[in-house]
């Protein structure tokens, strides 16, 4: 990497000769995130979750908008990036949906949506879906640090995207538990669907600079995450996995090492993973209706859900 991309900013603080200056470093980075945390928990009347928190976070987290390094130096040196304010993060704009889904997956199990509630107001005028997408998979994963490098036991994997048609499963089979399967299915959150032009140095604002793909996406990592645009893909896969006649799909699975597998036989205890993911689905013009389209949606097609309620904050101003 080029040390002249290298933007280095800090908090202001004092020196050692009393003067003001910038330092960064992390010791002035964990009181700041304390206090969003412990906001975002205060505002939410929802049983105290620490990995819901810890995920709102990191997916609410944007890159500055004043530098420009190619997304493989960002994640080296910013990570997920710098959290946005906690009232961006509880409240959405019409044109922009956050979905939320917190469980625990045992060893063995799966979850599987067909007919995801993508929005067809996100549909062009040539008939592709298109609209902005950012995924956020935090796992409470199972770790024992006598295994060195592979300390880290357990895994859970996302996939989000589109599929031709269902189709029967035999399940005679041992291995085949849903009579159902999808047809011809494409996971778009995988980096090779999109072109080379998002992987380089992105302009100073705009959803560019957020764009993530699969560069956190890898195995055993505790944290996923992926932002795409639509808009990106390469023509062939456009044509190929985003006409609007395909349906949307959501698969998450888990994983786990032998280690712990052979651990959980002897000691005889069930293997399971915590996670929560957040799905936000957008319009990148701030036109369509999302946020309705989808609820009605969710609504109609039978899903269980409910909005997190959050606290009311009045201020009262003595004039």
């Amino acid at each position: 990497m080029d040390g002249t991309n290298l933007c280095t900013t800090g908090v202001p603080s004092f020196s050692i000769d009393g003067q003001i200056t910038q330092m960064p470093g992390t010791s002035f980075s964990t009181p700041w995130v304390t206090r969003m945390a412990t906001e975002l928990m205060y505002l939410m009347k929802e049983e105290f979750d620490p990995l819901l928190i810890r995920a709102m976070m990191i997916h609410n987290a944007k890159y500055p908008s004043n530098c420009e390094m190619n997304m493989a130096d960002k994640i080296s040196q910013m990570g997920f990036g710098m959290p946005v304010s906690v009232q961006d993060m509880l409240y959405n704009s019409p044109s922009e949906i956050v979905l939320i889904l917190r469980d625990t997956l045992d060893k063995g199990s799966y979850i599987e949506m067909f007919d995801f509630p993508y929005p067809p107001s996100l549909i062009d005028e040539n008939g592709y879906f298109s609209g902005q997408i950012i995924v956020t998979l935090v796992t409470k994963s199972l770790v024992d640090d006598k295994q060195a490098g592979e300390y880290c036991q357990s895994d859970i994997d996302v996939m989000f995207g589109t599929y031709e048609t269902e189709v029967d499963r035999d399940i005679t089979k041992h291995t085949v538990k849903n009579p159902k399967g999808l047809g011809e299915p494409q996971n778009i959150l995988l980096d090779s669907c999109y072109s080379t032009r998002v992987k380089g140095i992105y302009p100073s604002k705009g959803f560019d600079r957020e764009c993530v793909l699969v560069k956190y996406g890898k195995k055993f990592h505790p944290v996923k995450k992926y932002a795409v645009d639509l808009a990106d893909m390469t023509p062939s896969n456009r044509t190929r996995f985003l006409r609007c006649e395909r349906k949307w799909y959501l698969k998450i699975e888990g994983l786990f090492r032998d280690f712990i597998e052979q651990d959980a036989i002897v000691r005889n205890y069930q293997l399971s993973q915590e996670y929560c993911l957040l799905l936000t689905i957008k319009d990148p013009n701030g036109m369509s209706p999302v946020y309705d389209k989808v609820s009605q949606q969710l609504d109609s097609k039978n899903f269980l859900h409910h909005q997190i309620e959050l606290r009311n904050i009045i201020s009262v101003h003595d004039d």
